[in-house]
């Protein structure tokens, strides 16, 4: 395999669980003395590295407190990447609480989890916490605090925790380790375990007998993890291999670490082909995925570096195309849209990370909002394989932006949430995907946070999208065409969920989104049609992000916050009686919910727009961005638009009143031109926006074929 030396790279962020290790005694109780230095450890180091022959000597002889201390000695002068493993940044971590063994992971309310800790206890009623707790990432918040004030019950606290789960979990056959001993958290801790060992070695009060214990605990789990990496290509694998690569990486003077990298590597590289879709995002079409594994992927990267390991070349060209991919579809307030069971998540230190390493100045240009780094090409993008479209209009923090999910249902983590959509008004996130809460579906609002009513889509006679009952639906290959055009001037987007609902397993919904860039107005039209027989129940959803929500005029709503603000308006077909109602936080029926972290939850408003019309039918909604207070928007439908020669064209005609000047837009969703007359202007494209100042004669300002260049 040809491999390449890459240059150094910044500290990046590791989001990620992983597997654990037992041993405690029975009844739980907690071992806090020093423990016994075991002469079989050595067995497990390769002695003939020249470096350790002190250490061999006395072994050898028997001197093996000795020995002991001669191996502390080697780990505390030799140079190793440390200091690498943050915190789980989803969970707020307080160093003198987890002194005291208080705990809070995910957002969740504080628990106390005893003395001594009882690691598989569940806690506040949710395995997720048992899990956090047993992947020991808040052992890092101790070793940072210590390394900043050098405080003595810092070192304490790890060294007593590190003893106690030991103590409480000596073997994975005990059936009371669940928690500690479930692979995805035993590659956690060796991966946090392998970091903080290098961080605590100054302090006194990590002896070299409990560095020992450590050691030897942490081949013990990485020796029992070993097998398991590469036995399948799921969704922790790579986590997995992530965890066996870091003990392998750091620890080279155990005799197993060559096979461990070997593994971890193979394993690593075929997760990449399996995993990564062409356009850098994940199988799994999930943000809070692709988050958590390219993390999971760069790290064995960013230390294999640091420490002078040869890297695959594949590997480090392939890491690339999932840092281009996060690195365009982020929000203007950095953050990434929720799509498919996801939280809103900030990818800047890997992001920073890749810059550095790939010296790609379009990053820096993105992380910087455009004060430093080269622009990229285009402002908007599509990456067909995962189906997300993004519109902007520039890459600055206060940028017009809408992100669309036309995707496939993916293969874990799943949503049943095509074609929902997240929107931000000159930077501020206006419209969102309501995220997960919790992993458990059987709780009321995470059932109702997976389901498509709480998604910016449209249920149809109440019921849902129904991909989970179709397979073919979940990977790229069974995911339905869309037409992306993206210009200077304008973006257009057309796809299609065409799996069918519940109640009408025949029917498709087409959605169309035109995005008029004009920087004295942009403005959104957003096309819904409905495809199908029958007379059906059309519900559209919008779900808002936590703000006011005033209604301005009848069937239209502002946000209304102190910048930022977006306004909502359906255009109907006069034939089509549509109503509206809104629900904050309701929980019968279930409406009105977001969770922007894991394990909360809060109320937001949810604007529902209903219709009951014969199909197929067509609904648009004009959506308009303000920078600072929404002003009052009318719209209506434009039906002198059509040519007397079309019965029946897939045609949006819009009239949009801003006060001050009037745009008519015509959107020919069939994408061809033809001749017509829009305010009195010839046109001839299919994408026609003629806009009337309000003392002048009528302009037109975009007149464009889907094929114009």
């Amino acid at each position: 395999m040809k491999k390449v030396r890459v240059a150094r790279i910044v500290l990046i962020a590791m989001i990620a669980g992983f597997l654990p290790r037992a041993n405690p005694a029975a009844g739980g109780n907690s071992t806090t003395s020093a423990p016994a230095i075991s002469p079989a450890f050595f067995h497990s180091l390769d002695l003939a590295r020249p470096e350790l022959a002190r250490v061999k000597r006395l072994v050898e002889e028997g001197h093996f407190e000795a020995a002991a201390d001669a191996l502390r000695d080697h780990f505390r002068t030799r140079r190793v990447a440390a200091g690498f493993w943050p915190a789980d940044p989803r969970s707020a971590l307080n160093p003198d609480d987890l002194v005291n063994h208080i705990f809070s992971f995910y957002g969740s309310a504080k628990f106390d989890a005893g003395r001594p800790i009882r690691w598989n206890d569940t806690f506040l009623g949710d395995a997720e916490l048992t899990y956090a707790l047993n992947r020991h990432h808040h052992l890092a918040v101790l070793a940072a605090a210590w390394r900043r004030t050098r405080e003595s019950r810092y070192a304490r606290a790890f060294v007593e925790q590190v003893r106690d789960w030991i103590a409480q979990n000596p073997s994975p056959d005990r059936p009371e380790g669940w928690a500690a001993w479930r692979n995805l958290e035993v590659a956690a801790r060796l991966g946090v375990w392998s970091d903080v060992f290098f961080q605590f070695l100054p302090a006194p009060e990590f002896t070299a007998a409990d560095q020992i214990a450590l050691l030897q605990s942490l081949h013990q789990q990485a020796e029992w993890l070993a097998p398991q990496v590469g036995a399948d290509h799921g969704d922790w694998s790579v986590t997995l291999a992530s965890g066996l690569a870091t003990v392998g990486i750091l620890f080279p003077e155990f005799r197993q670490s060559d096979a461990w990298c070997q593994r971890a590597w193979s394993a690593l590289l075929s997760d990449l082909r399996e995993q990564i879709l062409p356009d850098g995002a994940h199988q799994s079409c999930s943000l809070y995925h692709l988050n958590a594994t390219v993390s999971a992927f760069w790290l064995p990267l960013k230390l294999a570096i640091e420490n002078g390991v040869l890297v695959p070349e594949f590997y480090a060209r392939e890491l690339e195309r999932i840092c281009h991919y996060l690195a365009y579809i982020r929000r203007p307030d950095g953050r990434y849209p929720a799509f498919n069971a996801s939280e809103p998540q900030d990818c800047r230190p890997l992001l920073v990370a890749a810059a550095n390493f790939y010296q790609r100045k379009d990053f820096v240009f993105i992380l910087t909002a455009g004060q430093f780094g080269a622009a990229p090409t285009t402002s908007s993008c599509f990456f067909r394989p995962s189906g997300v479209a993004v519109m902007r209009d520039n890459w600055t923090s206060a940028a017009n932006y809408l992100a669309l999910d036309a995707g496939p249902y993916g293969t874990s983590y799943q949503h049943e949430d095509k074609l929902s959509l997240e929107l931000a008004a000159y930077g501020r996130t206006a419209l969102v995907d309501p995220g997960r809460y919790l992993l458990d579906l059987a709780n009321p609002i995470a059932g109702y946070l997976a389901s498509t009513h709480a998604h910016n889509t449209v249920t149809l006679n109440g019921s849902g999208q129904r991909r989970a009952q179709i397979v073919s639906s979940w990977e790229p290959a069974g995911n339905s065409e869309a037409a992306w055009i993206s210009r200077p001037a304008f973006d257009y987007f057309a796809a299609r969920y065409s799996e069918g609902y519940d109640s009408a397993p025949d029917v498709i919904h087409h959605r169309r989104v035109f995005f008029l860039k004009d920087r004295r107005r942009p403005y959104w039209i957003l096309s819904d049609r409905i495809a199908g027989s029958g007379t059906h129940a059309i519900e559209s959803r919008w779900q808002f992000a936590p703000v006011k929500l005033d209604t301005i005029a009848p069937l239209a709503f502002a946000t209304r916050a102190d910048r930022g603000n977006l306004v909502l308006q359906p255009v109907a077909d006069r034939s089509l009686d549509v109503s509206a109602r809104v629900l904050i936080g309701s929980r019968n029926p279930v409406g009105g919910w977001v969770s922007t972290a894991y394990g909360r939850v809060e109320s937001a408003p949810q604007v529902i727009f209903e219709a009951k019309a014969e199909l197929p039918a067509a609904l648009a909604y004009v959506l308009v961005p303000f920078a600072a207070e929404a002003a009052p928007v009318r719209a209506a439908a434009l039906p002198s638009a059509m040519r007397p020669d079309e019965e029946a064209p897939d045609l949006t005609a819009v009239e949009i009143d801003f006060g001050d000047m009037r745009d008519n837009v015509v959107l020919a969703h069939d994408l061809r031109g033809a001749g017509r007359t829009v305010a009195g202007r010839k046109t001839r494209g299919c994408f026609v926006v003629v806009r009337t100042p309000k003392d002048g004669p009528p302009q037109v300002l975009l007149d464009a074929d889907a094929e114009m260049p």
